[in-house]
């Protein structure tokens, strides 16, 4: 089956979801909204890593990005929910327990849901729209 047909059956049946194994917890990740994605970019904004370019200044930021790198990826789990913020902190103090292996699994299952096609298009079809109002008649 294609990419494209894939898509549309898993949208079609509700597959718009991944799960994952973090800190000995399991989690189900569904495609995020918008406003999920731009809590959890919040949360990754904060991650600066000055002395990256050696493997000590690498290791001695870790502390300092960790929090933020939690943070965001206990916002992708937590999702579109009412009190995101309580959600967010109690799967962060969960995540605590997580492996780095197990965040960066988290980050690119995350990434893998959000399908930026369908910003693209949005975008494209905006281009589309606003180029036809523009255009004199």
């Amino acid at each position: 089956m294609n990419e494209a047909a894939k898509l549309v059956t898993d949208a079609v049946i509700g597959n718009r979801y991944k799960t994952i194994v973090a800190g000995r917890k399991v989690y189900t990740i569904y495609s995020p909204c918008i406003k999920v994605i731009c809590r959890a970019l919040n949360e990754f904004s904060h991650i600066e890593l000055p002395g990256s370019d050696t493997m000590i200044g690498f290791l001695s930021g870790i502390g300092e990005i960790t929090p933020y790198l939690v943070r965001g990826v206990a916002a992708l789990i937590a999702g579109n929910v009412d009190n995101w913020e309580q959600e967010r902190d109690r799967i962060a103090a969960e995540l605590e327990e997580a492996t780095p292996e197990e965040l960066k699994d988290a980050i690119e299952i995350s990434i893998s849901l959000m399908n930026g096609r369908d910003f693209f298009a949005c975008a494209a079809l905006t281009m589309n729209v606003a180029t036809m109002a523009a255009k004199q008649r």
